[in-house]
C-alpha cells in the first residue's frame, strides 16, 4: 500500500498521468483505448497472505515484485498469475523488489495447485507446462549465477555470461540485462 500511495503522489499523479497515457498512445497505440479515462484509485481492502471471497482466493507470493499475488478460482480450475508469468516471453524482473527465490517458490506452489488454465500477466493463456518450463529455467539460471558469484564474477560478467540455458528472447534487450542484474543483487547476498 505504501508503494501505491507513493506512486499516486509521483508517477501516477494528476500532473504525470496524462504523460503516461500519451506515451502509450505514441509507443503502443494498440493499447491506447485501454487507457482512455484512466483514473487510479487505491484499494479499500488489502491482505498480507491470503484473502478469499465467494470462491475466489488471492494469494500473496512475491517474486516479480514484493507485492505479487495470484488469484485462484478453484471451481473453474483457473489461476490468474499476473506478472509472475510472462508466457512464452522473457520475464521482466528489474523491479527493485523482485525476488527470484520467491518467484521460484510461487511457481512450485502453482504446480501443486489444482488448476488447468493459467492466465498470465503477459502472453497467451497457458497451462502448467509453461510454469514448468519457466521454473526449470529460473532454477538453472540461479544455479549458474550462484556459481559465477562464488567464483568472483562481477555483476556485468554474470549479466553478459552466455552459458545460461536457452530461453525466450527478450522483446527488449535491456529487460534481460536488468532482470539478471536484479537477480545478481539478490543472489550475491544469499550465496
Amino acid at each position: 500500500m505504501e508503494r501505491m500511495e507513493e506512486n499516486l503522489r509521483t508517477i501516477w499523479s494528476a500532473d504525470n498521468l496524462p504523460k503516461l497515457v500519451e506515451d502509450v498512445r505514441r509507443n503502443r497505440p494498440e493499447n491506447a483505448p485501454l487507457y482512455e479515462g484512466l483514473r487510479i484509485v487505491l484499494p479499500t481492502t488489502t491482505f498480507d497472505d491470503r484473502f478469499a471471497l465467494d470462491g475466489v482466493e488471492m494469494i500473496h507470493t512475491g517474486g516479480h515484485t514484493a507485492c505479487s499475488s495470484i488469484v485462484s478460482v478453484a471451481d473453474d480450475r483457473v489461476l490468474f498469475a499476473g506478472d509472475l508469468l510472462f508466457a512464452r516471453r522473457f520475464p521482466w524482473a528489474g523491479d527493485p523488489t523482485a525476488d527470484p527465490d520467491a518467484w521460484i517458490r510461487a511457481f512450485k506452489m502453482i504446480l501443486d495447485m489444482d488448476v488447468e488454465t493459467i492466465v498470465p500477466g503477459h502472453g497467451p493463456v497457458s497451462d502448467k507446462s509453461e510454469i514448468r518450463r519457466q521454473l526449470e529455467w529460473f532454477e538453472a539460471v540461479r544455479s549458474e549465477m550462484k556459481r559465477l558469484i562464488l567464483e568472483g564474477a562481477s555483476m556485468e560478467e554474470a549479466v553478459e555470461y552466455d552459458g545460461y540455458p536457452t530461453f525466450y528472447e527478450s522483446e527488449r534487450p535491456e529487460w534481460r540485462a536488468n532482470s539478471l542484474r536484479r537477480w545478481y543483487e539478490v543472489w550475491s547476498t544469499r550465496t
